[in-house]
């Protein structure tokens, strides 16, 4: 599935505090994108942002402005409605890195409810797909240079209402004034919150305000207007589709503006920017380049070539013999196309070319950009001893078996070798163990060829894996609980070993593969899984 509308990729120069708007509209609007934003706080160059809820299709959306998930330090979730938390599905399973996650403790426990019926998983295992920070009222959180502080907002669902280093955003909720006082009035609130809800966003440098109207939102009134006009030096207007000012308001238009989707705006001094800080940047968003020193991926950074591609246009054609060059999105996204169709549409971070820069194939894929599209590019001359550095010519062959699996085949061919350096292969004569009952280990294995038989401690027979792909043995190292049976192979085997270090390090870059490969386990103890096995097929292969 796509987006009908993708954010559009205004130029964004960071300033101490920098908003870059996914969308702004409300959850009713049809031709807009919901209010979703980054934040980039600070003057630090390195800076990663942090994300205000989640808007559908984030992944293609952030692509689009050249944001990788890599690049997002926290999201901050102010509440449970579909509109603010579509795209977190994506970020937990197919954001290429764990996320943090900043919200209250009730809707915490909202969330986890919601999340674990989606997934068809028990509360325990969606709670380990992400780590949670907890910001309650009155109890702020730090996070580096960061102090999140928080209230709850007026809303029909617990939502809160968050400040952060000068930037506040109300989340979903009804301001206004008057009403409060009646509520207090009337004895629905106290004198205390009244004064919580009035005073909250008083000196913020950034004030970002659900105006969407009615009787759960912000409706925008002369009286309401100025009043919040009054409470920051900047205000921004969000969750509405409707750009109107009430009437007679014209000498306030200095100090506020609606967003909008791709909206960018941005508040104290600039932040000194270098074209090396940003290649860096999408050298390290890579998960496969990531693996070397940051002094290896400065100097890459260096020797990057910066190439641009107009909307439609074919960067790489099947059949096209390679012309050397490794690439790494740096912005814009790229669909891949293969003789099936449209296979991938990948985005700032994703590198291709790995096997036609080494081994001088043909190209086996057609690359057309989505959009206006910048590469970097690397020589075989540059990439040669990256590649013999990280040992890639070694994972080769390991990186075209995992692409025949289908739990693997969403990945781009760069990402399997880079998944594929993780893998310990394991050859077994008939009869030999590869663990016994009561062991401790944290290996998880997964079957290549030939046969493993698995037996009780009693020496019954459980069962025997002949699939190639299938994984087992894993309950150790996710539940970290002994072995409980004994496995040895009946006929001469391969099998993979995906070390503990390995196995943490794919719950932070690959965390949707991490979910199957605890779907396995959970269905050894009962329970259906998520992604069932079936037999690897010989497609073609994405663009390389």
């Amino acid at each position: 599935a796509a987006p009908l509308i993708l954010t559009p990729p205004y130029p964004l120069l960071r300033q101490e505090i920098t908003l870059q708007f996914v969308g702004a509209s409300d959850g009713f609007d049809p031709g807009g994108i919901t209010t979703c934003f980054l934040a980039y706080l600070g003057t630090g160059t390195q800076n990663k942002a942090t994300l205000f809820d989640t808007a559908a299709y984030l992944r293609l959306r952030l692509g689009n402005l050249g944001v990788s998930p890599r690049q997002i330090s926290e999201v901050v979730l102010s509440h449970v409605h579909e509109d603010h938390l579509a795209g977190l599905f994506e970020l937990l399973l197919m954001g290429e890195q764990r996320i943090r996650l900043i919200t209250s403790d009730i809707i915490y426990a909202s969330l986890l409810s919601l999340l674990a019926g989606v997934l068809g998983i028990s509360e325990k295992e969606t709670a380990g797909l992400f780590d949670f920070y907890p910001l309650n009222p009155g109890r702020p959180l730090v996070l580096e240079d960061r102090t999140f502080e928080a209230i709850y907002a007026t809303h029909t669902v617990p939502t809160l209402a968050v400040r952060v280093n000068g930037l506040c955003y109300s989340g979903d909720m009804r301001y206004d004034e008057e009403w409060f006082a009646e509520l207090e009035k009337d004895g629905v609130i106290s004198a205390e919150r009244r004064a919580e809800l009035v005073r909250f966003a008083e000196g913020a440098k950034v004030l970002v305000q659900d105006v969407g109207g009615g009787a759960v939102h912000t409706t925008l009134t002369p009286e309401v207007l100025s009043t919040l006009a009054a409470k920051s030096q900047r205000l921004v207007l969000a969750h509405t589709s409707k750009h109107l000012l009430p009437d007679n308001q014209s000498d306030l238009t200095n100090k506020i503006e609606f967003a909008s989707s791709g909206h960018v705006t941005a508040l104290g001094d600039y932040v000194p920017t270098e074209m090396d800080s940003e290649r860096l940047e999408t050298i390290s968003a890579c998960p496969l380049f990531a693996r070397l020193s940051i002094a290896d991926r400065t100097q890459l950074a260096q020797r990057a070539l910066v190439t641009s591609w107009e909307p439609g246009r074919v960067i790489v054609r099947d059949g096209d013999r390679s012309d050397g060059q490794t690439y790494i999105v740096h912005t814009g996204l790229v669909e891949v196309w293969n003789a099936a169709g449209l296979a991938l549409v990948i985005g700032r971070g994703t590198s291709v070319g790995e096997r036609g820069a080494l081994q001088g194939e043909m190209r086996t894929g057609t690359m057309i950009a989505r959009g206006p599209v910048q590469l970097l590019g690397f020589s075989r001359e540059v990439f040669g001893p990256v590649a013999e550095k990280l040992g890639l010519a070694s994972a080769f062959d390991r990186a075209d078996w995992l692409w025949r699996h289908p739990t693997f085949a969403h990945l781009a061919w760069g990402q399997l070798l880079d998944l594929a350096l993780d893998f310990r292969p394991i050859q077994l004569p008939p009869g030999d163990r590869l663990f016994t009952i009561n062991d401790v280990s944290d290996d998880f294995f997964m079957l290549v060829s030939g046969s493993i038989a698995l037996e009780s401690g009693a020496g019954e027979l459980i069962g025997e894996l002949t699939a190639p792909g299938e994984f087992f043995g894993g309950r150790g190292a996710i539940l970290g609980t002994p072995r409980n049976t004994t496995a040895y192979a009946t006929a001469p085997s391969s099998v993979w070993a995906l070390p503990a270090p390995a196995l943490q390090r794919l719950q932070f870059v690959y965390p949707n593969l991490a979910l199957h490969l605890r779907s396995v386990e959970m269905a050894r103890l009962g329970h259906a899984p998520l992604i069932p096995f079936a037999p690897p097929a010989p497609p073609t292969k994405p663009g390389a």
